[in-house]
């Protein structure tokens, strides 16, 4: 589909679902990569999505506020906080993170691999699941540790969006850089609404609610130079659009057992 600077991107004909191959560099998760690489997303929290989700576990999990949660891939621990604030308890964070704990129980390691011998009334997953090499090793170990009635909620990006169909479009014209910033060497899978269904299908969920939305502008970690003003205002523009017609960067869906849904 395409060749790029460090990877070429693939795309099943099937379900539209698009992903890394041929990965040409390192994409280690140092401690650059949360303080400094992407410094402006976690110093920048969308709180406007924490609540939402917040909302999501009002209306679907078990327990209400006393719902046991885990935040797989959960950085610094900012959702977390913000549920703490709120009044949830029972909270768990998973990463290779290894940061200070703040009001919740923090687990390091990569979640496919690290034996968690428990299970949880929420599992949680916020601009993770495009990071993992086998989202279907990913999504088995989700649904492992999900406790009866539980609830399983992701936000990911959405290939499909207005943003992603330009950078596509000037791809195809031999203009790269935009490309090259969306389909980035840390997002190795980039999932279509449907596409994210058939993987969580195959696992038995089904989805019960779904949202779109723009992240925000002061969490876009953005390229340093002389363009860096015409590019945040190009960005800046599509979300306007994207939020008046559809076609928002990130999906979130809230999943249930099938046979819970």
């Amino acid at each position: 589909m395409a060749q790029l600077a460090d990877l070429d991107v693939a795309k099943c004909t099937g379900c539209g679902h698009q992903f890394s191959i041929n990965l040409r560099d390192s994409k280690e998760y140092s401690r650059d990569y949360f303080e400094n690489e992407h410094a402006n997303w976690f110093l920048h929290p969308d709180v406007a999505l924490f609540g939402r989700i917040r909302d999501l576990i009002l209306t679907y999990a078990p327990h209400g506020r006393r719902a046991r949660i885990i935040d797989v891939g959960c950085g610094p621990g900012a959702f977390l906080e913000y549920l703490h604030r709120d009044g949830f308890a029972d909270l768990h964070g998973l990463d290779l993170y290894a940061a200070d704990t703040g009001h919740f129980r923090r687990i390091v390691g990569e979640f496919e691999s690290t034996q968690l011998h428990e299970t949880f009334d929420v599992i949680v997953s916020m601009m993770n699941i495009e990071h993992v090499p086998d989202p279907h090793r990913y999504v088995a170990a989700m649904h492992n540790i999900l406790g009866p009635g539980g609830v399983v909620l992701i936000n990911t990006i959405d290939s499909r969006a207005l943003i992603y169909s330009l950078a596509r479009l000037l791809y195809s014209v031999g203009i790269a850089f935009p490309a090259q910033r969306l389909y980035e060497k840390h997002h190795l899978n980039h999932f279509t609404g449907p596409s994210l269904d058939t993987l969580m299908n195959e696992h038995g969920f089904a989805c019960r609610a779904a949202f779109a939305k723009n992240y925000p502008m002061d969490a876009i970690d953005w390229p340093k130079g002389s363009a860096a003003g015409a590019i945040r205002m190009a960005v800046g523009t599509i979300n306007a659009v994207s939020d008046c017609i559809g076609g928002q960067i990130s999906q979130t869906k809230a999943y249930l057992r099938r046979n819970d849904a």
